[in-house]
């Protein structure tokens, strides 16, 4: 191994066993939340689409931005968020009243603008967010940390690549071929490059993503 590759190979395992452990924290979190419509309409029937009287139309995002804030004595919206789906409650970010750490997250109906009741699971989801975004620490501080380690995880895929890089790169074969003849550490190394190879590009968007966002 020369001493270029085996700099990077040295790069490579340490992010790998530092960074990479809170990284997958970071994907688990992510995961988790990529089903959080699913969860919550499945614990709260019937309140993700609130009844209308015939004839309502829904409002549109300005126009329920008002309604909501005509009903919260002040309280700031920090983010509202719509649905494609017509009929579907809102989702509303607000402030955190004097007091308060920080703000909720509540449900809006989509013809009224009024808060609907706290739906069951969003309190877990809200911790699974945070986690997943500032690794439960205050949020500039989070954005930093996680932003380096989105860092961390674009040079842990490219010096993976470096590193995998077969003799004959044109050759499909070569970056995702399983040899089973392989035993022990071999096969362990050549699975660990194959589905590495499998996930680059995921890794690659994530951590562009991840930077965007910490930075």
């Amino acid at each position: 191994m020369g001493m270029l590759r085996r700099a990077w190979f040295q790069i490579h395992w340490f992010i790998g066993i530092t960074a990479g452990t809170v990284l997958v924290v970071i994907g688990l979190s992510g995961a988790t939340l990529s089903f959080r419509e699913e969860i919550v309409d499945a614990l709260n029937p019937g309140l993700s689409h609130p009844g209308a009287a015939p004839g309502a139309v829904a409002l549109q995002p300005p126009a329920l931005l008002a309604a909501l804030e005509a009903k919260l004595d002040g309280r700031r919206v920090n983010a509202l968020t719509v649905f494609a789906d017509t009929g579907r409650a809102a989702r509303a970010n607000l402030a955190p009243l004097p007091g308060q750490a920080r703000g909720e997250t509540r449900g809006v109906d989509p013809y009224t603008g009024a808060l609907l009741p706290e739906q069951r699971g969003d309190a877990f989801f809200e911790f699974v967010e945070r986690l997943h975004r500032w690794l439960l620490l205050p949020r500039d501080d989070g954005k930093a940390v996680t932003g380096t380690l989105a860092v961390g995880l674009l040079v842990l895929a490219l010096s993976g690549l470096y590193l995998r890089w077969p003799r004959r790169p044109l050759a499909w074969r070569a970056w995702v071929r399983l040899d089973f003849g392989l035993s022990g550490r071999a096969f362990l190394w050549n699975l660990h490059a194959v589905v590495g190879t499998v996930a680059l590009v995921a890794y690659l968007v994530s951590s562009a993503t991840g930077i965007y966002w910490g930075f």
